[in-house]
């Protein structure tokens, strides 16, 4: 800013602004090689060049019980941790129906379940597609609307068919 006059409040104004905005898009750019040199690692670490196949597979051998013979039932927050590393594993782990089969859905239900609710149970019986997913549901008030579910569980009643 060297000049041989002073400037006026609204070039300063100005200035500023211009300054601001360069900021931002340098930003903006730092911010695009940080996720680009995270990618370029990730395709060199070990876990990167494993096949898609080979991961589900891992993830399954993650969830399984103790004998390591059958799913955990366990809460969906465990696949969910899985499917939050990065995007890769999001679709690896979106894309492994059994994975979402040994999620156990243990709720007891004190008041109607909300729209998010119905959602998330929505989106672990398509995810679970074509395999039954464990739902055990216990309503303590009468008040509890539970027509949402039965109709979306109904809508899926026949994987249930012959499943334990």
């Amino acid at each position: 800013m060297s000049s041989s006059r002073p400037y006026s409040e609204t070039e300063v104004k100005q200035l500023i602004a211009e300054s601001e905005a360069t900021i931002v898009r340098l930003e903006l750019q730092i911010q695009e090689e940080r996720d680009n040199l995270a990618r370029l690692r990730a395709s060199i670490a070990g876990v990167g060049k494993l096949s898609a196949e080979l991961l589900a597979e891992i993830f399954l051998c993650a969830v399984q019980d103790s004998l390591g013979n059958q799913p955990r039932r366990t809460s969906v927050r465990h696949r969910l941790t899985l499917s939050q590393v990065c995007s890769r594993w999001r679709g690896v782990s979106h894309t492994t129906p059994r994975l979402w089969t040994g999620a156990c859905v243990e709720n007891t239900l004190r008041k109607t379940p909300t729209r998010g609710y119905l959602t998330n149970l929505k989106t672990l019986v398509d995810r679970s597609s074509p395999f039954p997913v464990p739902v055990h549901l216990q309503c303590r008030s009468a008040k509890v609307e539970i027509g949402p579910i039965m109709d979306l569980l109904c809508a899926v009643a026949p994987r249930y068919a012959g499943s334990d």
